[in-house]
């Protein structure tokens, strides 16, 4: 990644100085808080997480170390006694690797055939019976998995998105929005609990257990259902990959 390096020690600097409480608290200028900084990680926009804040310091903005470096694929760690705040870029296994491994797995049986869905980035939409939903962000924490979600209706029918029926089927694993089960604060999104009238959209979230790192691709499931004379039930898979 382009300037990896350089970026990373920018984003070091600034995390190191926003510790440093002691030392802000006695200057006379104290840092701004400041809320309209939009972050563009590889051509994408990226939501910052709640519990993270954007500050502006005599000329500066100082962002959040762990989430920019995350965003960038990389591991954040922090010493307390040393004060250090640590970044690695994870490994990248080489292509002889990747050969031995396939050979000490076939052992003699034939190869699995790899998987040839194509994933697409966020944002993704689909519309089915003139109601649009569209996938624009998603937000990890160690606890839960949100995923940003508007709904546009150009039906005459009153529609309401499902939050209940949505999950994300990895290669490995289901992350249901039932399983979360009120384990975390606002799990359900009251957004959804009204209709959604003829022209017009909601913007709300729909949240999923924690998916970790190696598992974020794979297909997203949510239904809508309209509250017309028909019932019917609309049903959106998406393909998607962060």
């Amino acid at each position: 990644m382009k300037n990896y390096k350089q970026f990373i020690a920018g984003v070091v600097v600034g995390g190191v100085l926003l510790s440093g409480g002691n030392v802000l608290a006695n200057n006379a200028s104290l840092p701004s808080i400041t809320n309209w900084v939009k972050y563009k990680i590889d051509g994408e926009y990226k939501a910052l997480p709640n519990g993270y804040t954007t500050l502006n310091y005599e000329g500066h903005t100082y962002v959040p170390t762990r989430f920019i470096a995350e965003q960038l694929g990389a591991d954040v760690e922090w010493d307390d006694q040393t004060k250090t705040v640590t970044i690695e870029k994870p490994e990248v296994t080489t292509g002889d690797e990747n050969s031995n491994k396939e050979e000490n797995s076939n052992n003699g049986e034939e190869c699995s055939k790899p998987d040839s869905t194509k994933y697409e980035e966020l944002p993704v939409s689909k519309t089915i019976n003139g109601v649009r939903v569209e996938i624009y962000s998603v937000e990890d924490q160690y606890d839960y998995t949100k995923l940003y979600v508007t709904v546009k209706n150009t039906d005459e029918n009153l529609v309401q998105l499902d939050q209940g029926t949505a999950y994300f089927q990895s290669e490995l694993t289901k992350y249901a929005n039932k399983d979360i089960n009120g384990g975390v604060m606002y799990w359900k999104d009251t957004a959804w609990f009204k209709d959604i009238e003829e022209d017009k959209d909601t913007k709300g979230y729909i949240m999923l257990p924690p998916i970790p790192k190696d598992e974020r691709q794979g297909k997203f499931y949510v239904e809508v259902f309209e509250n017309g004379v028909n019932k019917n039930v609309m049903k959106y898979e998406f393909d998607i990959k962060w």
